[in-house]
């Protein structure tokens, strides 16, 4: 009796979620589900939670150089995306606070001849109210190109605003790319010289720049490439995401930023508010201001191919986050949101390893055919070389892994693939889930 015991307990860690509640060592379950996510490919980089200035957690996970199998240190350097983002907003700050902008300030002051500039002001181009386009969803292949900012801007002015200027809520990287051009022409210096002037140096923020070139141990970027393993990313050029996005830092330099924002040491007490208060959607004058479990904070969300990017400020806990990773591919989202559950003693899941098993061929024909995902767009599920692929309209084929006999899995990511029969034992959906999220499409007749 005692060994079937012992062997129903470890069928249940195998095949079960094992939900952990709130437990005295919250650093103990921060490390076992940071721990999980590594063994399982879900996550790599660095985590940094100081309170009460004190460093009460900060430690690495995964390889910062996969080819080499280099672990990552607490001091790898990452992309970080939009969190960018604030970075650029304080120094729209800065020089409100000296006079030299005001919120009211407009486009047109310094771009004349862009398309209703005299309608769009700072607070609609900080708070991405301001209806212009997204100029990143332009780009194919310039990506990887160099652009002066100008370029980047001008990618929009042939279309339409997307609403009236604070009417709603669309987030456009060109609105950064604007305020960073006001910039430039404001100091007649590069984005990146104002940058290191006016917060690096200050911070002392040794190991962050824009370039590569400018940082020590920087960590490779990563994400799930056409075989279904992680593979180096192709990596947007830095002049590409500018004032939207260009920063390279590290946890310890992340941390000196966001305790000298909190210490009122790059823009006063009332300008902190000013900025900080949201304007639409949670989103406020270039930063998050949201709450996780009652408790508020600022920050910001960063993605860039091959990393991920979260920075928080908990002002009532004298507490900041800094979470890094070298994965493009990973479940940052979930990630980010179970980290705060832990955090603030919440029930919180440890993700379940799912481990590659054999099917025949015969077995992976079974769940070929096509299925609707909606009137313009198809997933194709089909065996190339041996391997089961899906396909959605328009993009590249990725491999999907069994894990049981109707359920697969896509490697470094939280995605699985549910294939529901019917009576007959015939195929007849597919339950796609990501990020706990579920969808069903069905399949197509073979006639359709």
């Amino acid at each position: 009796m005692k060994n079937a015991n012992t062997w129903l307990f470890a069928a249940l860690v195998i095949f079960t979620p094992v939900y952990l509640a709130a437990q005295a060592n919250t650093f103990q379950n921060l490390h076992a589900y940071l721990e999980a996510l590594t063994e399982q490919e879900k996550f790599s980089g660095v985590v940094l939670v100081h309170k009460n200035e004190e460093n009460v957690f900060h430690r690495s996970y995964g390889l910062a150089d996969r080819e080499r199998v280099s672990p990552m240190q607490t001091d790898h350097a990452f992309r970080i995306g939009s969190v960018t983002k604030s970075f650029t907003a304080l120094l729209i700050a800065r020089e409100v606070e000296k006079g030299k902008l005001s919120l009211e300030t407009t486009v047109a002051d310094f771009i004349p001849d862009y398309p209703r500039g005299d309608e769009i002001n700072l607070v609609h181009l900080l708070s991405h109210t301001s209806g212009i386009a997204n100029y990143f969803a332009m780009l194919n292949e310039e990506l990887y190109e160099s652009h002066q900012p100008s370029n980047l801007i001008d990618y929009s002015r042939s279309h339409d605003l997307l609403f009236e200027p604070g009417e709603g809520w669309d987030y456009s990287n060109t609105n950064y790319a604007i305020l960073g051009y006001m910039l430039e022409r404001l100091h007649n210096k590069p984005y990146d010289t104002i940058l290191k002037e006016q917060i690096f140096t200050p911070c002392n923020m040794h190991n962050s720049g824009i370039d590569e070139s400018e940082v020590s141990g920087m960590a490779r970027g990563y994400e799930t490439g056409k075989t279904g393993e992680l593979e180096l990313s192709e990596l947007v050029h830095h002049s590409v995401s500018y004032a939207a996005g260009n920063i390279i830092s590290n946890t310890e330099d992340m941390l000196r930023f966001s305790k000298a924002l909190a210490n009122d040491k790059l823009i006063s007490k009332e300008s902190f508010a000013t900025f900080t208060t949201p304007v639409k959607n949670g989103y406020a004058l270039g930063f998050m201001s949201h709450h996780n479990h009652g408790h508020p904070y600022i920050g910001h969300n960063g993605g860039n191919h091959g990393y991920q990017a979260n920075w928080k400020y908990f002002p009532n806990e004298n507490m900041h986050v800094v979470i890094l990773c070298n994965s493009y591919s990973a479940p940052f989202g979930d990630i980010v949101a179970t980290v705060a559950d832990i955090l603030f003693d919440q029930p919180f899941e440890i993700p379940v390893a799912r481990h590659e098993i054999i099917l025949s061929p015969e077995q992976l024909a079974a769940f070929e055919g096509a299925y609707r995902v909606s009137d313009d767009m198809i997933f194709e599920v089909k065996i190339r070389d041996n391997q089961l692929t899906f396909q959605a309209t328009g993009q590249d084929a990725y491999p999907i892994f069994p894990y049981d006999q109707r359920h697969f899995f896509i490697k470094g990511t939280d995605i699985t693939v549910a294939f529901e029969e019917n009576g007959n034992k015939e195929i007849t959906a597919l339950v796609w889930t990501q990020s706990g999220n579920a969808s069903r499409f069905e399949k197509l007749d073979s006639t359709e």
